[in-house]
């Protein structure tokens, strides 16, 4: 038997990022490739400074663990695998209640209405990947869609870049989200006081391994820990969602994501054929290792840019972003990223923007209210001044801002849809409303103040 306790030894920790993740970053071999959003204002690659210092910072958090010495083991990779079976251990006779307190920990955080969302939340000891639905590799393009011309053809790719920065931004704000064990330290404490310390460490040293070098992922080896369903509803179907987590920090985060991926799916061209194209070849399990280790990251510089935005308005934000054409996404994030002042300037614009979405939902859910209930005199009433409001931040007219995804159920404007996006999205058969169709415009010194007008404009 190992000696127990030198598994975070300093000198156990590597000094520095492994050469074939260094190869990966300078080569554009990561999750995003050369992908337009990425700023290229540095004298080193932008995703190595965040690879960096989520490297640097995992380390650190380690380092400051001390030894760990609730199990044996002969590597860091062992002492993982053996801290979540004894994680599963202590879990596994709450896991009802843990399940339940995911399930309200995402109700709260989205602000989600009751009733409008089928959850399924599952603690299990192994997670079953169904392979005939979900994507080990992107899609090699041989997909039967009638593009337009061969410029139509090649323009998806713009479309493929922006999902799959909207996709490690979503991984990031799940991981962020559920690696904050204050977030329901309380609530684990009623269950069982032991799994606060196992959770820690077992997020420590899963994020220190990420950097440890390439994985490489195959149908016969499911090295899956999560995963994650949605299901896009219709006029008679709820919204669905099914999460699976080995044990509670991986569960919540999966479940995260998977309301993460309900808000962007707006994004997606009204073009169901296009829709599908992009997220076969967007959507895969081998991105999902560099989607962990920058999308962090990525989301905490997005994160910086709108701290006015609580989590309930964050699915009106995210609607609005996702909602921009590739063009002036790319240009958005650019700014953003590099947390420059245009970035922040046209968050705070789209903040605004979503902040006028949300209060024009609570006006409908007023309106709806009154509607139904005409024969019962209460105290809640409109004001005037509030309809005078409401009138003039959306124009006079019928409200065309995005709503949130849940939301947007609740009010019946959703078509009909019949598969789900996530891990397991098989095509689509719904087309998405609300989007407009503009010719891309090349930037240039001549027309750079115009195309700035038209970003706030659409934003």
């Amino acid at each position: 038997m190992s000696k127990r306790g030198n598994i975070v030894n300093e000198n156990l920790l590597k000094s520095g990022l492994p050469s074939d993740i260094m190869h990966s970053i300078y080569q554009n071999h990561t999750s995003i490739g050369n992908n337009p959003a990425i700023p290229d204002i540095y004298g080193v690659p932008f995703l190595y400074m965040v690879v960096k210092k989520a490297f640097d910072e995992a380390k650190e958090t380690l380092k400051e663990i001390g030894t760990i010495d609730d199990v044996d083991g002969k590597g860091p990779k062992e002492v993982l695998s053996q801290l979540i079976i004894l994680c599963q251990k202590e879990e596994r006779p709450f896991r009802d209640r843990l399940e339940k307190i995911c399930l309200d920990h995402l109700i709260d955080m989205f602000g989600i209405p009751e009733d409008s969302m089928e959850m399924t939340l599952e603690l299990k000891d192994r997670i079953e990947i169904n392979n005939e639905v979900v994507n080990l590799d992107p899609s090699d393009g041989s997909e039967e869609i009638e593009f337009k011309d061969v410029t139509d053809a090649k323009a998806i790719k713009k479309d493929v870049f922006k999902r799959r920065i909207l996709d490690v931004l979503a991984m990031g704000c799940a991981m962020n989200v559920s690696s904050n064990i204050n977030n329901y330290k309380e609530d684990i404490s009623n269950v069982n006081p032991k799994l606060l310390d196992l959770y820690h460490k077992i997020i420590s040293l899963n994020t220190y391994l990420l950097f440890e070098g390439e994985v490489e992922l195959t149908n016969e080896d499911n090295k899956q820990i999560g995963t994650c369903e949605v299901f896009l509803g219709s006029e008679e179907n709820k919204v669905k969602l099914i999460a699976q987590g080995t044990i509670f920090p991986v569960l919540l985060s999966e479940a995260i994501r998977g309301c993460i991926e309900l808000f962007i799916s707006h994004g997606l061209p009204d073009d169901k054929d296009r829709a599908a194209a992009i997220l076969s070849k967007s959507d895969y399990l081998k991105a999902e290792p560099w989607d962990m280790r920058i999308g962090p990251g990525l989301w905490k510089l997005l994160e910086n840019s709108f701290n006015d935005i609580s989590l309930e308005e964050l699915p009106y934000l995210l609607k609005r972003i996702s909602c921009l054409e590739p063009q002036k996404f790319n240009f958005l994030m650019k700014e953003v990223f590099a947390k420059t002042r245009k970035g922040k300037d046209l968050m705070s614009i789209l903040c605004k923007k979503a902040k006028h979405d949300i209060e024009y939902d609570k006006f409908l859910d007023k309106m709806d209210k009154m509607n139904k209930d005409k024969g019962v005199i209460t105290d809640e009433f409109i004001h005037e001044e509030e309809l005078c409001s409401m009138k003039e931040s959306h124009g006079g007219k019928k409200h065309n801002g995005p709503k949130d995804a849940v939301a947007a159920m609740k009010h019946g404007e959703w078509e009909k849809r019949k598969d789900y996006v996530g891990d397991g999205f098989k095509s689509s058969d719904s087309t998405y409303k609300n989007r407009k169709n503009k010719r891309e415009k090349k930037i240039n010194k001549n027309n750079y103040e115009e195309f700035i007008d038209e970003v706030i404009s659409e934003l």
